[in-house]
């Protein structure tokens, strides 16, 4: 009797761990293709900014870049749109975009002076965001930078989701 029951525990322990290590594999293959998906996203919207922005931050016209940041301004998931100059000053932004982007660039928009894109995901108040910086360049000098800025916290209110549904007890009808 001992061993049947001690056999039957270790069987349900060992089914119950392979099924929460299979659930936490699971769910970060999900998190992982959703930020993959994102920063794909993110990629082509700031290439497609660059190619508008160049001619514009090269002649400094204010006025110009600050109009087409401003056709950014109502997209799904998007926080915002930045355009720096190379020294890091904001020289376009949407106005919905947090302060705390427009004064100080987050480190991606930095790194693009090294001359590839950089995306990555940012701690803020109500979850994260994530930033693609793409840099602004002539034939050979780097003019600045534009910066993509999506809320990310869709992604991590999926994964509580999947959690939540995976956890759900049902519970048997009367």
């Amino acid at each position: 009797m001992r061993l049947s029951v001690r056999l039957c525990c270790s069987l349900v322990l060992a089914v119950a761990s392979v099924s929460l290590l299979f659930g936490l594999y699971q769910a970060r293959v999900g998190i992982h293709g959703l930020e993959r998906e994102l920063e794909q996203h993110a990629m082509i919207l700031a290439q497609s900014l660059e190619k508008s922005a160049e001619p514009l931050v090269g002649s400094r016209s204010r006025g110009e870049l600050k109009r087409l940041v401003d056709r950014f301004q109502n997209f799904q998931k998007l926080a915002g749109v930045a355009i720096y100059d190379k020294t890091g000053n904001a020289l376009a932004y949407t106005r919905e975009l947090a302060p705390q982007f427009t004064a100080k660039p987050p480190t991606a928009v930095l790194e693009t002076q090294e001359g590839g894109g950089h995306g990555q995901f940012v701690p803020t108040n109500g979850g994260r965001m994530h930033v693609f910086a793409l840099p602004i360049k002539t034939d050979s000098d780097i003019l600045g930078a534009v910066a993509v800025f999506h809320d990310a916290s869709y992604i991590d209110w999926q994964m509580s989701g999947m959690w939540r549904s995976g956890l759900k007890v049902t519970r048997p009808r009367r």
